[in-house]
Order: structure tokens, then sequence, then C-alpha cells
């Protein structure tokens, strides 16, 4: 079946002209058979959750996807999760460029995502993540192309102070047409950095038209963090409106490093994912919950 495939109901009374129901998102027609999934194989339905909690005898789920093919050893389980090897390229790249074809995301991208099939759904990941180097990186994103994406990440700063003191970040970027919001930086906060254990990043689709992304610490006595919104129109169109997007995980050291290789350090592992459906619009103004 193509991809614009469309089931919908049709009448086509003896001798008349078949009459076709205009395609909505929520129509009458006749009973549909009762639901089945006992089918051979294995893996999730499309409209399931996602509720994994990775060790080193996890497998990367069936459902899960890669933009491009990623370098061999970039993703691996452990006893702290998900594993990922970061790439010299970030999840944008430098897609044209003559001199250096490992930025341009050609060479592999350490990201892993699953669609996003919901209008509104919640994503989020334990994160746990210990830069050596400026600028090395690991986070999540709604990921629709390279020039197509809202991310919210862990990554080692220069500081701004006269020693330029490196310090652990908590930042939101984003790219795409429309006017992508402007770069947000706040330092982690010196109770999450105490304590040990993971942080928790999270996306959120609250409503059609909007991201929120923020990061956590369990056992902290600092709020959430909220470092802002943006737009879906940013991954909803553009360079890959044929594509559909993806909610997943990165790690990059930003371009720095040789070859296909970052410098040391800079392993991010994953251990807690969650991908809740929330609800389905069917028209501009209705929505299905998710079971």
């Amino acid at each position: 079946m193509g991809r614009e495939t469309v089931l919908y109901p049709a009448r086509w009374e003896e001798g008349e002209w078949p009459v076709l129901q205009n395609v909505r998102g929520e129509m009458e027609g006749w009973p549909l058979p009762a639901e089945d999934k006992s089918v051979p194989g294995d893996g999730p339905f499309n409209d399931e959750a996602d509720e994994f909690d990775f060790d080193s005898s996890s497998a990367l789920p069936k459902h899960f996807v890669h933009w491009r093919v990623p370098r061999d050893g970039a993703f691996s389980f452990t006893d702290k999760g998900l594993q990922i090897v970061p790439s010299r390229n970030n999840l944008t790249g430098v897609p044209y460029s003559e001199t250096d074809v490992v930025l341009t995301g050609r060479r592999g991208l350490s990201f892993v995502g699953r669609r996003q099939t919901h209008t509104l759904f919640d994503f989020t990941v334990d994160l746990d993540f210990t830069p050596r180097e400026i600028g090395q990186e690991a986070g999540i994103t709604v990921f629709l192309t390279q020039a197509n994406h809202i991310d919210v990440s862990v990554v080692l700063l220069r500081g701004e102070d006269a020693d330029k003191t490196p310090k652990l970040s908590l930042r939101l970027r984003a790219e795409g047409t429309g006017g992508p919001p402007p770069e947000k930086i706040v330092a982690v906060p010196e109770d999450w950095l105490k304590r040990p254990g993971p942080i928790r990043l999270r996306i959120q689709a609250k409503d059609p038209l909007s991201y929120e992304l923020s990061a956590s610490k369990r056992c902290s006595s600092t709020p959430d963090i909220v470092l802002g919104t943006a737009s879906s129109g940013l991954v909803s169109g553009g360079n890959g409106s044929f594509v559909g997007s993806l909610a997943g995980a990165f790690a990059t050291c930003n371009g720095a490093g040789e070859g296909a290789d970052c410098p040391a350090g800079g392993l991010a592992s994953f251990k807690r994912w969650r991908y809740t459906p929330v609800a389905q619009f069917i028209s501009a103004d209705e929505s299905v919950p998710s079971n």
C-alpha cells in the first residue's frame, strides 16, 4: 500500500455511480473486523508506548531507526543502558562541506529514534553523561532532517568567567524554516552536580503547535528547568515534508577530533526511555485520547 493510502467508506448501488464518503478523522461505514493482534513476529504495534530500561542484555528495539547508516560500534548496551559513541558531526552538521565529508553526516550520525506516532506525547530519557572536552554533547531531539530538528541536551561549554572554567550546561537548540527560537543555555544547578544519578531530559507535545523542552534531576530540591518551547512547524515541512518526525537520542563532539573520531570521552548512556502517547488530533479542534 502506498504512503498516502487511505481506507474510507464507499457505497455503490446497482446501476448507480459509486458514492464516496469524504475522508475525515472520524467516519462511519460498515463494521470493521474485530481487532486481533495475535499475528506472527514480535515488536511493538504502531500506537504503543515505549517503556524501556536498557541494560547489558538489551537489544535495539525493532521500531528504532537511524538517519543515515551509523558507524559500526556507535551503539551498544552496557549496565548503564544504551551507550552512544559521539559523532564528529552534530545533528545539523555541514551538509555541503567539500573539505570534510565526515561533517556532512554521510559517514554516519550518532542518533537513534522512533517515529512520532501521536500528535500529543511525552518523551523522557535518563542521561548518564560525563563529558571531558569542550563541545561534547548528548541529548534528545524531535528530528525531521539535518535541517529540521528541535533538541534539548547536556553539553560542556567554556565558562564566561575570567578563567573560562568549563561548565556543564543544559541547551535548547533548534533548526528549521519559519523562525526557530534562539539558543537557550542554562548552567546545570550545583545541587544536581552534587547528587549521583542521571539527568532526565524531556520533550512534550502539549498541543499540536509546539513542543516544550525541559530537564530535571531526581531527589533534587531544584525544580524542573523548562528551557523553552519550539514551534512544531519547524519539523513539519521544509526539507523533509515526506519523511515524518522522529523522537530520539544523540551524542556529538560538535566537529572536534580528526577523521571520523571524536576526542576521548563523551560517551553517553541512556538508561530509562519512555515515549508515552497522549492523544491524536483528527481535525483542527478534535482529538482522540490514546489508550
